[in-house]
């Protein structure tokens, strides 16, 4: 029913769903509102097809299958920009609009420098990161998932924090705040 109703473009059924996805795209910190609002529709785009094309189990709510779009939508955008950053070109979509050229250079600066030293993790800690700060499950859930301790998964956590802010140098400290 919930997916009928996406499908024939209820207004209330898009607000909901729109507003679930805009909640992750948020979560990235996005340093220009064109971004997000492109990521945000892309992922409405995907959801659509996706639907349209019933991939949707109905495992879980129709949400959390749209904000699990919306989190591979921005995780694909990182990757993205990423590969800008190894090759040297600095993405000039990244400029906000409403700062002065001062600060969108310190504010990309900041991101491609997170995003380089995020990339520089391997893949498993990259995953538990996003599972706690972008999909924010809870640890207890994540501890069950692994088979570990709650209390392994905090000192693991805590100590990939550390790790990022040693790596992020002295100007870029509280990675992950």
């Amino acid at each position: 029913m919930e997916v009928a109703a996406f499908l024939n473009g209820d207004p209330q059924s898009w607000a909901a769903i729109r507003s679930a996805i805009e909640l992750v795209v948020r979560s990235f910190h996005w340093s220009n509102g064109d971004i997000s609002r492109e990521l945000a529709q892309e992922a409405m785009v995907r959801l659509y097809i996706a639907l349209s094309a019933g991939r949707f189990r109905a495992d879980s709510s129709l949400a959390t299958y749209a904000q699990n779009i919306a989190r591979h939508v921005c995780v694909d955008e990182l990757r993205r920009l990423s590969s800008r950053v190894a090759t040297g070109a600095l993405p000039s979509s990244l400029a906000s609009t409403d700062a002065n050229p001062e600060e969108i250079l310190i504010d990309n600066e900041k991101l491609l420098g997170r995003l380089c030293t995020f990339a520089t993790l391997p893949a498993e800690s990259r995953e538990l990161l996003i599972w706690i700060f972008v999909d924010r499950i809870p640890y207890r859930d994540i501890a069950a998932r692994l088979g570990v301790t709650e209390g392994a998964i905090k000192s693991r956590v805590h100590r990939l924090r550390m790790q990022l802010d040693r790596r992020a140098g002295p100007s870029r400290r509280s990675f992950l705040a």
